[in-house]
């Protein structure tokens, strides 16, 4: 029978009156020692490190996605949830566009790194393509009506 593990101890870090919780050899400091906030943080700490502890294995630890990477695996997502459906095929089509800027911005770059800063410039272009082709699309028109005259 496996041996069950005791749980990680909520305790007060003196120096700092936080407390403060030790998990896979790496201090937690979840606020105020003795606040709900730091309580509710315990809880949810707890709750994501039961799953690793009942299965007796230390926690996998996964290499840095990069953008692209992360990006792939929604879109395998995405198109197991929407499936074949036709109104799947706009819905898929849309969440192509909405992230092609995101690839091409940033694509190598680490997706821990991928902050406001970079959505907003990548908000940016995705505003200045839109401009861009609706320009060209009134362009196209009025080239249209001058041809017809």
């Amino acid at each position: 029978m496996p041996r069950t593990m005791n749980p990680p101890k909520y305790r007060l870090h003196r120096p700092s009156g936080r407390a403060v919780v030790t998990i896979a050899g790496k201090d937690h400091y979840l606020g105020r020692h003795g606040s709900a906030a730091s309580k509710r943080e315990y809880a949810r700490l707890l709750a994501e490190w039961k799953p690793v502890a009942d299965t007796g294995l230390p926690p996998v630890v996964q290499h840095d996605l990069d953008v692209k990477e992360l990006l792939a695996a929604y879109w395998q997502h995405a198109k197991a949830k929407y499936g074949k459906r036709s109104s799947a095929r706009s819905r898929l089509s849309l969440i192509k566009r909405a992230t092609v800027p995101v690839r091409r911005l940033y694509g190598d770059t680490p997706a821990k790194d991928f902050g406001p800063l970079a959505f907003r410039a990548v908000r940016a272009k995705h505003i200045s393509d839109g401009k861009d082709r609706e320009a060209k699309k009134q362009a196209a028109r009025e080239r249209s009506k001058a041809g017809k005259k």
